[in-house]
């Protein structure tokens, strides 16, 4: 197979296995040269856009079955989105200080993408909106379904329910069931059952 190589070793790593992600999935069906070219133009102008270039094309090693992550090119580019618009990053830009905001970002990005890749499943309330894993690990922030962060992790492909769509009668049930942490898949299944609205498909979010 084809692999292209981000020279530049401040990227990200996320960003850096998504675009090598990205490019390897656009090969699988490409059958021209002109395909080829347009794949590798498409990666180079997104990392140039984040500091990398994507510059180097090795040839030959054998092909790997692909991973099962969801960390897309646009999954990042709603997490470049985030940490770009938080209130401290837009304080440095504008005291001049970006190379301090743009390192502050990346950093911002490499936790979200860990985040997202080790998720189960995400609860949007009224007002905020909670990152589960397994366990009682979680990330929590504010905001409903137009926050970045749980757009990107829809995205993604991370099952999520929202709660605001529950009559307040059932409010109480929703209480007593499943631990999203514990129990995933009970917990969207008991969600739905009270009226939530369930997003378990990637095509889904994006339609909405």
């Amino acid at each position: 197979m084809i692999k292209f190589i981000v020279t530049d070793q401040d990227v990200v790593p996320g960003v850096r296995y998504a675009i090598l992600k990205q490019v390897g999935s656009v090969l699988g069906t490409v059958s021209h040269s002109n395909d080829l070219q347009d794949a590798v133009e498409t990666a180079q102008r997104y990392a140039a856009a984040h500091d990398g270039a994507v510059v180097e094309i090795e040839v030959e090693t054998e092909a790997e079955e692909e991973a099962t992550i969801g960390i897309t090119l646009d999954v990042l580019r709603l997490l470049f989105q985030s940490a770009r618009r938080w209130w401290y990053h837009r304080r440095l830009r504008e005291r001049g200080e970006v190379a301090e905001a743009r390192r502050r970002e990346r950093r911002s990005v490499q936790e979200h993408v860990r985040c997202i890749e080790k998720a189960t499943v995400l609860h949007v309330g009224c007002g905020v909106w909670t990152l589960y894993r397994h366990g009682w690990a979680w990330l929590q922030g504010y905001g409903g379904l137009d926050n970045l962060v749980v757009q990107a992790a829809l995205c993604a492909g991370v099952p999520a329910f929202d709660t605001t769509t529950i009559p307040d009668e059932n409010l109480v049930a929703l209480l007593r069931g499943p631990f999203p942490g514990d129990d995933p898949l009970g917990t969207l299944e008991h969600a739905r059952s009270l009226g939530a609205r369930v997003y378990d498909d990637p095509d889904q979010a994006e339609e909405e």
